[in-house]
């Protein structure tokens, strides 16, 4: 198995979003999550998005030099890969050569049935947004609280926009520092 991670920002009452998108643009953070996304211990290979397709169109492209793939069960999207279900991405993700790590980046369905299930293993990389903003989609917010130990935590822009966690499920044996 690949390794699993979900990259994701949220507001300290888990809202991740507004009339599908992001309600914040904080800079620090999309330069953050384009060099996670991107950076590859081999060259040769490339890490993958999965999103669910509100996601990939409020994003309104492929996001470049990453393997995208969007789970739809009726639609196709240009210079992107469609599957059927969440099941099929992470097999054709470990089936695939090219791919090194599997990143989840949303939307909000993708993220709670991450969070609710024990499948897959994965660690969370999570931004949590210091600032109140307006949402209408949400993630279970108590159930990371509930199930993850935050390990790593680094605070951007003097303290004023958002701080990043790395997060690992209590149940795992080797949590790193």
């Amino acid at each position: 198995m690949k390794k699993i991670s979900l990259i994701l920002a949220c507001t300290f009452d888990g809202g991740i979003g507004l009339n599908n998108d992001i309600p914040w643009k904080i800079r620090s953070d999309f330069i953050k999550f384009k060099e996670i996304t991107t950076k590859t211990i081999n060259e040769t290979k490339k890490n993958a998005l999965i999103m669910g397709s509100n996601t990939f169109k409020s994003i309104g492209k492929p996001l470049p030099n990453r393997i995208n793939i969007v789970l739809s069960r009726y639609k196709t999207y240009d210079n992107a890969i469609t599957m059927g279900s969440i099941e099929d991405s992470i097999e054709y993700c470990n089936n695939c050569e090219d791919i090194e790590t599997i990143y989840i980046i949303g939307g909000s369905y993708i993220y709670n049935y991450f969070i609710e299930s024990d499948i897959y293993d994965y660690d969370i990389i999570m931004s949590l947004i210091k600032e109140y903003y307006e949402c209408d989609t949400y993630i279970d917010i108590k159930s990371i609280f509930r199930k993850f130990k935050f390990i790593k935590c680094k605070y951007y822009n003097n303290d004023s926009e958002f701080i990043s966690y790395i997060c690992k499920k209590k149940s795992q044996q080797n949590i790193t520092q």
